[in-house]
């Protein structure tokens, strides 16, 4: 069972009177760990002040009232997830379920109960390219009642080196995809990208321009790497391993954070643990060729 918190018993990081419906995080850092829950309780509005950094490893519950108010160029990172719960029966038109970034706007404003969650690692096309550092899911999907428009905020510090301008909403049915891309207009002053869903959308998030999907190797090699986002290994088979092939795995650094040898033949799916990796995305190399990009969560 996960370890819960609660942050109304957090008074000595959180400053304010108890019995107020904002709570501010002024300053310093926090991180809930993996494995940990911190719920909020009734209508309350949690307030991190520019400079404070939060950073999730766990679970942030906001519940059906609670709301998450972060700063510019300081929202909450790390590799856990924030989720909200909108009831069924409340107008869903122009709403933004616990604050956190994703805006809904129907003509037909009654849903039905749903858990938005929103998490902070780059999705994977499932090729080459990763998305911005921010995506969400619609827990039931049923419950909306599309076609949407959808109003995706991000921040700045979170578009992982794609062009502001060339940002695209995707939705999908699993963050494995595949990514379909949405008709989408980018507004970079207000850091939005909105875009129409006419069907129904489990996963979103946004690539630079249209996720292709590529596979991860030339089909001519022969080999497969999956999945592309994983957290404790890779799987790998192909007649070009040979009986020895080398491998090494890169960190966004540069830095050879894992190397060794592959052994197999053609009709063997070998097992390459990643449990010893940090968090974030890696490149591996096989023979100092061929190359495939991962997310370790």
């Amino acid at each position: 069972m996960m370890p819960r918190l609660n942050l109304l018993l957090c008074a000595s990081i959180l400053h304010g009177v108890l019995g107020a419906q904002t709570m501010t995080f002024s300053g310093g850092d926090m991180q809930i760990q993996f494995m940990t829950t911190v719920t909020l309780n009734g209508e309350l509005v949690w307030q991190i002040a520019p400079g404070a950094t939060v950073a999730n490893d766990g679970l942030v519950e906001l519940g059906t009232s609670a709301t998450l108010v972060e700063p510019v160029n300081g929202p909450i990172i790390g590799t856990g997830v924030e989720t909200a719960v909108h009831v069924a029966g409340v107008n869903l038109n122009d709403t933004e379920p616990g604050g956190l970034g994703l805006l809904f706007f129907t003509s037909t404003p009654t849903a039905g109960a749903f858990t938005l969650t929103r998490g902070h690692l780059p999705q994977s096309d499932g090729g080459s390219a990763f998305s911005v550092a921010r995506w969400y899911s619609i827990g039931d999907p049923a419950q909306v009642p599309f076609p949407v428009e959808f109003s995706f905020g991000y921040d700045d510090t979170e578009l992982n080196g794609l062009v502001e301008s060339e940002l695209i909403l995707h939705s999908g049915t699993s963050r494995s995809g595949p990514w379909l891309p949405l008709s989408s207009a980018v507004d970079a002053g207000l850091n939005i990208v909105l875009a129409d869903a006419t069907e129904q959308a489990n996963y979103i998030t946004a690539f630079q321009g249209e996720a292709l999907g590529a596979p991860a190797f030339p089909p001519s090699a022969g080999l497969r790497v999956w999945p592309t986002i994983t957290v404790d290994q890779l799987f790998v088979q192909g007649a070009s391993i040979g009986p020895n092939a080398p491998f090494d795995v890169v960190d966004a650094t540069g830095r050879i954070a894992l190397s060794g040898t592959l052994r197999g033949d053609a009709s063997t799916v070998l097992n390459l643990s990643t449990s010893a990796l940090a968090p974030g995305q890696y490149l591996l190399r096989i023979k100092g060729e061929q190359a495939v990009r991962f997310v370790r969560e």
